[in-house]
């Protein structure tokens, strides 16, 4: 009888230590959990960071482009409201001098430049040639 005693109480031990180490490996496996989501949480908010500041600095480049593009404008359009008001011909002929150098700066000096409204000079001649015509067939009747 003792003995079947010490064994029900080595049984009863041995219980309590397997009890004991499967609430020990719980308690571990929800602190190993908890460190997981945290270091999950951490990474999500630093991507959540970043993405943040790349839009931010997007943004800023896209208004600094705006705002440099209606300087630009503004600044073309005063110029060109200033060259509207210029009545003296030597001063007209000089600014259509430097577009010409602006232009061949921008496109080198090797450029053709053709009209590209093929149509609208074949209407002009046309035109003219009816006129003429016209005008000679007025004369001789």
């Amino acid at each position: 009888m003792r003995q079947l005693q010490n064994v029900d109480r080595e049984n009863s031990n041995k219980i309590k230590q397997e009890e004991g180490a499967l609430s020990v490996a719980r308690i571990k496996a929800q602190s190993q959990n908890a460190s997981a989501d945290a270091e999950a949480y951490s990474v999500i908010a630093t991507a959540k960071a970043y993405a943040e500041k790349v839009k931010i600095q997007a943004l800023a480049e896209a208004e600094a482009t705006r705002l440099a593009a209606e300087a630009d404008a503004a600044a073309t359009r005063t110029k060109a409201e200033a060259d509207a008001y210029v009545v003296d011909a030597f001063a007209r002929e000089m600014e259509m001098r430097r577009m010409e150098v602006a232009r061949i700066q921008a496109y080198g000096n090797r450029t053709i430049f053709a009209p590209y409204e093929a149509g609208a000079q074949m209407g002009n001649a046309l035109a003219t040639g009816l006129a003429a015509n016209m005008g000679s067939r007025a004369v001789t009747k």
